[in-house]
């Protein structure tokens, strides 16, 4: 046992604090990205679910130098991100949301704005006429890169508050020509939570893609009933073209 051994478990001991030299796998996805592949250039960053920018701004600090595209549908939040984040450099803040095709949706906005969350036909007959409601526009990922002539994005982080699968689905040519090269989801970790895709059907389907798990971050218990098991995770799936070897 060193010296400097020693002294970290006394601080721990006395403080609750821990001294490490680098953060764990799992913290900070951008810091991990950097230490896996530090030849890597990351260069177009999509943001679908910016919110109010606080993933944009982890973004910008750790690739100052890539093209950022943050999309955000509901008009007052996007109001607020384009003051936060409109007028910085490389960065483009759209109102839109992005799904499996184009088209038009309603967004039901009850609680904090990072919550709210699209709704389809049969939820809207559910929920009457009396609902919080906004209409917005949807594009897919693959159209919206017709659009602007991106070739590649660098990363894909999806957080639409259980629309992931959709998003995913509006991105299937680009991920069948590599053309992804990380992707964010937010997935379902237990078989109760009926909110997001489980963590398995992204699995098996960014896998068929040549797409491999890259690490877990964001674990969340079910905070609805405060119970201890997992209710979510982020998962970031990096591809086999990033990897630089064929998959088995």
């Amino acid at each position: 046992m060193t010296w400097r051994y020693r002294v970290q478990q006394w601080v721990a001991r006395q403080t609750g604090f821990h001294i490490l030299r680098t953060l764990p796998r799992g913290i900070d996805v951008c810091r991990d990205i950097q230490q896996a592949f530090p030849r890597y250039v990351m260069e177009v960053i999509f943001d679908v679910g910016a919110n109010l920018g606080q993933s944009a701004q982890q973004y910008r600090y750790h690739f100052p130098d890539a093209t950022l595209y943050c999309f955000e549908p509901v008009a007052a939040t996007f109001q607020a991100l384009q003051a936060q984040l409109g007028r910085k450099p490389g960065v483009h803040c759209i109102q839109l949301a992005l799904g499996a095709q184009v088209g038009t949706a309603r967004m039901r906005l009850v609680g904090s704005s990072d919550r709210f969350s699209m709704i389809g036909d049969q939820d809207m007959q559910a929920l009457g006429e009396t609902a919080d409601l906004e209409a917005i526009a949807v594009s897919t990922v693959e159209q919206f890169c017709q659009t602007q002539k991106i070739q590649q994005i660098s990363y894909l982080k999806i957080d639409t508050e259980g629309r992931d699968w959709e998003v995913l689905m509006g991105s299937e040519s680009m991920l069948l020509d590599q053309r992804i090269d990380f992707v964010e989801v937010e997935a379902g970790m237990n078989p109760m939570n009926q909110f997001h895709v489980p963590l398995a059907r992204f699995k098996d389907h960014l896998e068929a893609h040549q797409y491999v798990l890259f690490g877990l971050y964001d674990q969340m218990h079910e905070w609805p009933t405060r119970s201890p098991q997992l209710r979510r995770a982020n998962l970031v799936f990096v591809s086999q073209k990033v990897l630089g070897s064929p998959l088995p």
